[in-house]
Protein backbone atom coordinates (compact mmCIF):
# COMPACT_ATOMS: atom_id res chain seq x y z
CA UNK A 1 0.00 0.00 0.00
CA UNK A 2 0.95 3.65 -0.29
CA UNK A 3 1.97 5.64 2.75
CA UNK A 4 1.31 9.29 3.53
CA UNK A 5 4.38 10.45 1.65
CA UNK A 6 3.63 8.46 -1.50
CA UNK A 7 -0.06 9.17 -2.04
CA UNK A 8 -0.58 12.79 -3.08
CA UNK A 9 -3.71 13.93 -4.89
CA UNK A 10 -4.93 17.23 -6.33
CA UNK A 11 -8.71 17.62 -6.09
CA UNK A 12 -9.62 20.26 -8.67
CA UNK A 13 -13.24 21.25 -8.08
CA UNK A 14 -14.07 24.83 -9.18
CA UNK A 15 -17.75 24.90 -8.11
CA UNK A 16 -17.07 24.92 -4.37
CA UNK A 17 -19.12 27.40 -2.36
CA UNK A 18 -20.71 28.78 -5.51
CA UNK A 19 -22.99 25.77 -5.83
CA UNK A 20 -22.88 23.85 -2.56
CA UNK A 21 -19.99 21.54 -3.44
CA UNK A 22 -17.99 22.89 -0.50
CA UNK A 23 -19.79 20.44 1.81
CA UNK A 24 -18.68 17.53 -0.37
CA UNK A 25 -15.17 18.89 -0.92
CA UNK A 26 -14.33 19.37 2.75
CA UNK A 27 -16.02 16.14 3.83
CA UNK A 28 -13.84 14.20 1.39
CA UNK A 29 -10.74 16.25 2.18
CA UNK A 30 -11.08 15.58 5.93
CA UNK A 31 -11.65 11.85 5.41
CA UNK A 32 -8.65 11.47 3.11
CA UNK A 33 -6.45 13.42 5.50
CA UNK A 34 -7.43 11.09 8.36
CA UNK A 35 -6.51 8.12 6.14
CA UNK A 36 -3.03 9.46 5.39
CA UNK A 37 -3.69 10.80 1.89
CA UNK A 38 -2.07 14.15 1.18
CA UNK A 39 -4.93 15.70 -0.74
CA UNK A 40 -4.95 19.33 -1.84
CA UNK A 41 -8.15 21.09 -2.89
CA UNK A 42 -8.22 23.70 -5.66
CA UNK A 43 -11.53 25.56 -5.82
CA UNK A 44 -13.24 28.90 -6.45
CA UNK A 45 -12.66 32.15 -4.61
CA UNK A 46 -16.18 32.40 -3.14
CA UNK A 47 -15.65 29.23 -1.09
CA UNK A 48 -15.48 29.75 2.66
CA UNK A 49 -12.54 27.64 3.77
CA UNK A 50 -12.70 26.23 7.33
CA UNK A 51 -9.58 27.05 9.36
CA UNK A 52 -8.71 23.35 9.64
CA UNK A 53 -8.39 23.09 5.84
CA UNK A 54 -6.67 26.37 4.98
CA UNK A 55 -3.22 24.84 4.59
CA UNK A 56 -4.41 22.38 1.92
CA UNK A 57 -6.93 24.57 0.05
CA UNK A 58 -6.12 27.02 -2.73
CA UNK A 59 -8.80 29.25 -4.25
CA UNK A 60 -7.17 29.79 -7.64
CA UNK A 61 -10.45 30.03 -9.58
CA UNK A 62 -11.21 33.74 -9.18
CA UNK A 63 -14.37 35.46 -10.46
CA UNK A 64 -15.30 32.62 -12.80
CA UNK A 65 -19.04 33.02 -12.08
CA UNK A 66 -21.39 35.95 -12.51
CA UNK A 67 -22.56 38.23 -15.28
CA UNK A 68 -19.14 39.03 -16.75
CA UNK A 69 -18.78 38.13 -20.44
CA UNK A 70 -18.42 34.38 -20.99
CA UNK A 71 -15.06 34.76 -22.77
CA UNK A 72 -13.56 36.65 -19.82
CA UNK A 73 -14.81 34.01 -17.40
CA UNK A 74 -13.38 31.29 -19.65
CA UNK A 75 -9.94 32.95 -19.58
CA UNK A 76 -10.16 33.21 -15.78
CA UNK A 77 -11.12 29.54 -15.56
CA UNK A 78 -8.14 28.48 -17.68
CA UNK A 79 -5.86 30.66 -15.58
CA UNK A 80 -7.12 29.02 -12.38
CA UNK A 81 -6.79 25.57 -13.90
CA UNK A 82 -3.22 26.12 -15.05
CA UNK A 83 -2.24 27.58 -11.66
CA UNK A 84 -3.79 24.57 -9.92
CA UNK A 85 -2.05 22.00 -12.11
CA UNK A 86 1.26 23.84 -11.96
CA UNK A 87 1.11 24.09 -8.17
CA UNK A 88 0.13 20.42 -7.85
CA UNK A 89 2.94 19.34 -10.14
CA UNK A 90 5.46 21.39 -8.16
CA UNK A 91 4.50 19.56 -4.95
CA UNK A 92 4.95 16.11 -6.45
CA UNK A 93 1.30 15.30 -7.13
CA UNK A 94 0.75 12.67 -9.83
CA UNK A 95 -3.04 12.19 -9.60
CA UNK A 96 -5.63 14.85 -10.35
CA UNK A 97 -9.20 14.23 -9.22
CA UNK A 98 -11.89 16.10 -11.20
CA UNK A 99 -15.64 16.38 -10.62
CA UNK A 100 -17.93 16.44 -13.65
CA UNK A 101 -21.47 17.81 -13.95
CA UNK A 102 -21.42 18.61 -17.67
CA UNK A 103 -19.30 17.83 -20.72
CA UNK A 104 -18.29 20.83 -22.77
CA UNK A 105 -15.25 22.94 -23.61
CA UNK A 106 -14.26 23.60 -20.00
CA UNK A 107 -14.35 19.96 -19.02
CA UNK A 108 -12.50 18.93 -22.17
CA UNK A 109 -9.79 21.49 -21.36
CA UNK A 110 -9.41 20.04 -17.86
CA UNK A 111 -8.62 16.62 -19.26
CA UNK A 112 -6.29 17.85 -22.00
CA UNK A 113 -4.25 20.02 -19.64
CA UNK A 114 -3.99 17.25 -17.05
CA UNK A 115 -2.52 15.04 -19.76
CA UNK A 116 -0.10 17.79 -20.81
CA UNK A 117 1.03 18.07 -17.17
CA UNK A 118 1.55 14.29 -17.07
CA UNK A 119 -1.11 13.62 -14.45
CA UNK A 120 -3.14 10.46 -13.92
CA UNK A 121 -6.85 11.35 -13.92
CA UNK A 122 -9.64 10.26 -11.58
CA UNK A 123 -13.06 11.62 -12.55
CA UNK A 124 -16.07 11.69 -10.26
CA UNK A 125 -19.20 11.74 -12.42
CA UNK A 126 -22.03 13.50 -10.59
CA UNK A 127 -24.35 13.61 -13.60
CA UNK A 128 -23.87 11.00 -16.31
CA UNK A 129 -26.21 12.80 -18.69
CA UNK A 130 -25.67 16.49 -18.18
CA UNK A 131 -28.74 18.66 -17.64
CA UNK A 132 -26.79 21.69 -18.87
CA UNK A 133 -26.85 23.14 -22.34
CA UNK A 134 -23.65 22.83 -24.33
CA UNK A 135 -22.77 19.31 -23.24
CA UNK A 136 -21.54 16.90 -25.88
CA UNK A 137 -21.71 13.12 -25.98
CA UNK A 138 -18.43 13.08 -27.92
CA UNK A 139 -16.72 15.12 -25.18
CA UNK A 140 -18.27 12.89 -22.52
CA UNK A 141 -16.84 9.77 -24.18
CA UNK A 142 -13.43 11.40 -24.57
CA UNK A 143 -13.37 12.38 -20.88
CA UNK A 144 -14.45 8.96 -19.67
CA UNK A 145 -12.02 7.11 -21.94
CA UNK A 146 -9.07 9.34 -21.02
CA UNK A 147 -9.76 9.02 -17.28
CA UNK A 148 -7.68 6.39 -15.50
CA UNK A 149 -10.51 5.76 -13.04
CA UNK A 150 -14.14 6.86 -12.87
CA UNK A 151 -16.17 7.27 -9.68
CA UNK A 152 -19.97 7.22 -9.73
CA UNK A 153 -22.31 7.46 -6.77
CA UNK A 154 -24.66 4.54 -7.36
CA UNK A 155 -25.50 1.47 -9.43
CA UNK A 156 -27.88 3.42 -11.66
CA UNK A 157 -25.07 5.77 -12.73
CA UNK A 158 -22.73 2.85 -13.42
CA UNK A 159 -25.33 1.14 -15.60
CA UNK A 160 -25.93 4.42 -17.45
CA UNK A 161 -22.23 4.84 -18.21
CA UNK A 162 -21.75 1.32 -19.53
CA UNK A 163 -24.04 2.09 -22.48
CA UNK A 164 -22.14 5.17 -23.61
CA UNK A 165 -19.23 3.63 -25.48
CA UNK A 166 -16.67 3.49 -22.67
CA UNK A 167 -13.68 1.35 -23.63
CA UNK A 168 -12.91 -0.09 -20.19
CA UNK A 169 -15.87 -0.41 -17.82
CA UNK A 170 -13.69 -2.10 -15.19
CA UNK A 171 -12.35 1.32 -14.21
CA UNK A 172 -15.82 2.46 -13.03
CA UNK A 173 -16.05 2.50 -9.23
CA UNK A 174 -19.12 3.06 -7.06
CA UNK A 175 -18.40 5.45 -4.18
CA UNK A 176 -21.50 7.03 -2.61
CA UNK A 177 -21.77 10.73 -1.96
CA UNK A 178 -21.36 11.46 1.73
CA UNK A 179 -23.72 12.72 4.40
CA UNK A 180 -23.86 16.25 5.78
CA UNK A 181 -24.09 15.37 9.46
CA UNK A 182 -20.83 17.12 10.39
CA UNK A 183 -22.05 20.30 8.70
CA UNK A 184 -25.54 20.53 10.23
CA UNK A 185 -24.66 20.44 13.91
CA UNK A 186 -24.97 24.24 14.02
CA UNK A 187 -28.56 24.16 12.78
CA UNK A 188 -30.99 26.13 14.97
CA UNK A 189 -33.90 24.50 16.74
CA UNK A 190 -37.14 24.13 14.80
CA UNK A 191 -38.70 26.94 16.86
CA UNK A 192 -35.79 29.36 16.31
CA UNK A 193 -35.62 28.50 12.62
CA UNK A 194 -39.30 29.30 12.23
CA UNK A 195 -38.89 32.58 14.07
CA UNK A 196 -36.08 33.48 11.68
CA UNK A 197 -38.27 32.62 8.68
CA UNK A 198 -41.43 34.12 10.22
CA UNK A 199 -43.33 30.83 10.07
CA UNK A 200 -45.88 29.79 12.68
CA UNK A 201 -45.03 26.90 15.00
CA UNK A 202 -48.41 25.38 14.18
CA UNK A 203 -47.72 25.15 10.43
CA UNK A 204 -46.81 21.85 8.84
CA UNK A 205 -44.03 22.89 6.51
CA UNK A 206 -43.17 21.06 3.29
CA UNK A 207 -39.87 22.29 1.84
CA UNK A 208 -38.76 22.32 -1.80
CA UNK A 209 -35.12 23.38 -1.70
CA UNK A 210 -32.39 23.97 -4.27
CA UNK A 211 -32.00 25.01 -7.87
CA UNK A 212 -35.26 25.49 -9.70
CA UNK A 213 -35.05 23.88 -13.12
CA UNK A 214 -37.35 21.83 -15.27
CA UNK A 215 -35.96 18.42 -14.28
CA UNK A 216 -36.59 19.18 -10.59
CA UNK A 217 -40.37 18.95 -11.09
CA UNK A 218 -41.56 21.97 -9.11
CA UNK A 219 -44.58 22.14 -11.43
CA UNK A 220 -45.51 18.57 -10.42
CA UNK A 221 -45.47 19.66 -6.79
CA UNK A 222 -47.48 22.83 -7.45
CA UNK A 223 -50.11 20.80 -9.28
CA UNK A 224 -50.39 18.59 -6.21
CA UNK A 225 -50.36 21.30 -3.59
CA UNK A 226 -53.87 22.78 -3.46
CA UNK A 227 -55.42 19.34 -2.95
CA UNK A 228 -52.80 18.67 -0.27
CA UNK A 229 -53.53 21.96 1.48
CA UNK A 230 -57.28 21.39 1.39
CA UNK A 231 -56.81 18.08 3.17
CA UNK A 232 -54.23 19.51 5.63
CA UNK A 233 -55.25 23.20 6.12
CA UNK A 234 -52.29 23.93 8.40
CA UNK A 235 -49.82 22.88 5.69
CA UNK A 236 -47.45 25.41 4.12
CA UNK A 237 -45.31 24.90 1.02
CA UNK A 238 -41.94 26.62 1.31
CA UNK A 239 -40.06 26.97 -1.99
CA UNK A 240 -36.46 28.15 -1.58
CA UNK A 241 -33.80 28.27 -4.24
CA UNK A 242 -32.35 29.99 -7.26
CA UNK A 243 -33.82 29.79 -10.76
CA UNK A 244 -31.42 28.00 -13.14
CA UNK A 245 -32.01 28.32 -16.89
CA UNK A 246 -35.75 28.05 -16.42
CA UNK A 247 -38.80 30.29 -16.84
CA UNK A 248 -40.44 31.05 -13.50
CA UNK A 249 -43.57 32.29 -15.29
CA UNK A 250 -44.56 28.63 -15.71
CA UNK A 251 -44.62 28.23 -11.94
CA UNK A 252 -46.12 31.68 -11.32
CA UNK A 253 -49.08 30.77 -13.53
CA UNK A 254 -49.72 27.63 -11.48
CA UNK A 255 -49.44 29.53 -8.22
CA UNK A 256 -51.82 32.17 -9.61
CA UNK A 257 -54.50 29.48 -9.82
CA UNK A 258 -54.30 28.76 -6.08
CA UNK A 259 -57.42 29.75 -4.13
CA UNK A 260 -55.17 31.43 -1.54
CA UNK A 261 -51.59 32.62 -1.44
CA UNK A 262 -51.40 31.68 2.26
CA UNK A 263 -50.64 28.08 1.36
CA UNK A 264 -47.22 28.88 -0.19
CA UNK A 265 -44.10 30.91 0.61
CA UNK A 266 -41.52 31.72 -2.06
CA UNK A 267 -37.87 32.63 -1.51
CA UNK A 268 -36.48 32.59 -5.04
CA UNK A 269 -32.79 33.35 -4.66
CA UNK A 270 -29.49 31.71 -3.85
CA UNK A 271 -29.73 30.60 -0.22
CA UNK A 272 -26.42 31.00 1.66
CA UNK A 273 -25.21 28.02 3.69
CA UNK A 274 -25.94 29.63 7.05
CA UNK A 275 -29.55 30.31 6.03
CA UNK A 276 -30.02 26.86 4.49
CA UNK A 277 -29.68 25.40 7.98
CA UNK A 278 -32.79 27.29 9.05
CA UNK A 279 -34.84 26.15 6.05
CA UNK A 280 -34.20 22.49 6.78
CA UNK A 281 -34.62 22.95 10.54
CA UNK A 282 -38.02 24.60 9.98
CA UNK A 283 -39.34 21.81 7.74
CA UNK A 284 -41.54 18.86 8.68
CA UNK A 285 -41.12 17.30 5.27
CA UNK A 286 -38.73 17.80 2.34
CA UNK A 287 -40.09 16.94 -1.11
CA UNK A 288 -38.01 16.07 -4.18
CA UNK A 289 -40.46 15.64 -7.09
CA UNK A 290 -37.68 15.19 -9.65
CA UNK A 291 -38.20 13.98 -13.21
CA UNK A 292 -34.58 12.92 -13.70
CA UNK A 293 -31.68 12.59 -11.31
CA UNK A 294 -28.54 10.54 -10.79
CA UNK A 295 -27.94 11.50 -7.18
CA UNK A 296 -29.20 14.32 -4.97
CA UNK A 297 -27.31 16.43 -2.46
CA UNK A 298 -30.64 17.86 -1.25
CA UNK A 299 -31.81 14.33 -0.39
CA UNK A 300 -28.68 13.62 1.65
CA UNK A 301 -28.87 17.04 3.28
CA UNK A 302 -32.51 16.59 4.32
CA UNK A 303 -31.87 13.11 5.76
CA UNK A 304 -28.76 14.39 7.56
CA UNK A 305 -31.03 16.99 9.19
CA UNK A 306 -33.33 14.13 10.28
CA UNK A 307 -36.15 15.44 8.10
CA UNK A 308 -38.61 13.08 6.45
CA UNK A 309 -38.37 13.06 2.66
CA UNK A 310 -40.83 12.47 -0.18
CA UNK A 311 -39.13 11.40 -3.41
CA UNK A 312 -40.12 10.29 -6.90
CA UNK A 313 -39.49 6.63 -7.66
CA UNK A 314 -36.43 7.18 -9.83
CA UNK A 315 -33.62 4.56 -9.71
CA UNK A 316 -31.07 6.96 -8.21
CA UNK A 317 -33.48 7.81 -5.38
CA UNK A 318 -34.52 4.23 -4.74
CA UNK A 319 -30.94 3.17 -4.03
CA UNK A 320 -31.11 5.41 -0.95
CA UNK A 321 -34.78 5.14 0.03
CA UNK A 322 -36.55 2.10 1.41
CA UNK A 323 -40.22 2.93 0.78
CA UNK A 324 -42.08 3.80 3.97
CA UNK A 325 -39.06 3.05 6.14
CA UNK A 326 -36.59 5.92 5.66
CA UNK A 327 -38.59 7.94 3.12
CA UNK A 328 -41.92 8.30 1.35
CA UNK A 329 -42.17 7.53 -2.37
CA UNK A 330 -44.59 8.58 -5.12
CA UNK A 331 -44.87 7.70 -8.80
CA UNK A 332 -42.70 10.02 -10.86
CA UNK A 333 -44.58 12.74 -12.79
CA UNK A 334 -47.87 11.85 -11.04
CA UNK A 335 -49.26 14.88 -9.17
CA UNK A 336 -52.26 12.94 -7.92
CA UNK A 337 -50.07 10.28 -6.33
CA UNK A 338 -47.75 12.94 -4.92
CA UNK A 339 -50.71 14.69 -3.29
CA UNK A 340 -51.88 11.42 -1.71
CA UNK A 341 -48.41 10.69 -0.32
CA UNK A 342 -48.02 14.24 1.01
CA UNK A 343 -51.39 14.15 2.73
CA UNK A 344 -50.64 10.81 4.36
CA UNK A 345 -47.18 11.96 5.53
CA UNK A 346 -48.42 15.30 6.89
CA UNK A 347 -51.38 13.78 8.74
CA UNK A 348 -49.44 10.98 10.46
CA UNK A 349 -46.99 12.71 12.80
CA UNK A 350 -45.70 9.52 14.41
CA UNK A 351 -45.00 7.84 11.08
CA UNK A 352 -43.33 10.94 9.68
CA UNK A 353 -41.05 11.25 12.69
CA UNK A 354 -40.14 7.55 12.56
CA UNK A 355 -39.26 7.88 8.86
CA UNK A 356 -37.15 10.97 9.60
CA UNK A 357 -35.22 9.15 12.32
CA UNK A 358 -34.66 6.12 10.08
CA UNK A 359 -33.37 8.44 7.36
CA UNK A 360 -30.84 9.94 9.76
CA UNK A 361 -29.70 6.44 10.76
CA UNK A 362 -29.22 5.59 7.07
CA UNK A 363 -27.03 8.65 6.59
CA UNK A 364 -25.01 7.92 9.70
CA UNK A 365 -24.49 4.20 9.04
CA UNK A 366 -24.18 4.00 5.25
CA UNK A 367 -23.01 7.41 4.05
CA UNK A 368 -20.26 8.30 6.53
CA UNK A 369 -17.26 10.16 5.14
CA UNK A 370 -14.72 7.78 6.65
CA UNK A 371 -16.16 4.90 4.58
CA UNK A 372 -16.24 7.11 1.50
CA UNK A 373 -12.68 8.22 2.14
CA UNK A 374 -11.55 4.59 2.34
CA UNK A 375 -13.22 3.73 -0.97
CA UNK A 376 -11.80 6.83 -2.65
CA UNK A 377 -8.32 6.10 -1.34
CA UNK A 378 -8.64 2.58 -2.76
CA UNK A 379 -9.40 4.08 -6.18
CA UNK A 380 -6.25 6.21 -5.96
CA UNK A 381 -4.17 3.21 -4.92
CA UNK A 382 -5.48 1.13 -7.81
CA UNK A 383 -4.55 3.91 -10.26
CA UNK A 384 -1.05 4.07 -8.77
CA UNK A 385 -0.69 0.31 -9.03
CA UNK A 386 -2.02 0.16 -12.59
CA UNK A 387 0.20 2.99 -13.84
CA UNK A 388 3.26 2.14 -11.75
CA UNK A 389 3.21 5.44 -9.86
CA UNK A 390 5.14 5.80 -6.63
Amino acid sequence: MFNMIDLKVAIIEPVGGHGGMNYYDFGLLAALKDLGVRATLYTCSVTEVPPVHRSETFCFFVNIYGSTHKLIRFVRFISGLVKSLRHAKSTGVKIVHYHMFSYGVLELTEIVLAKIFGMAIVTTVHDVESFAAGSSLRVLRYIFNKSDAIIVHNIFSKKSITGLGINDISKINIVPSGNYIDFVHKAPSRSNARKFLNISDSSKVTLFFGQIKQVKGLDILLNAWEKTHNAVPESLLLVAGKLWKDDFNVYADLIGNFSSTDMIRLDIRYIPDIEALSFFAAADLVVLPYRRIYQSAVLLMAMSHARAVVVSDLPGMMEVINTGINGFVFSSNDSEDLSAVLISALQDDMKREAVAEAGFVTMNNEYGWHQIGEKTKSVYENVCSKLGLN
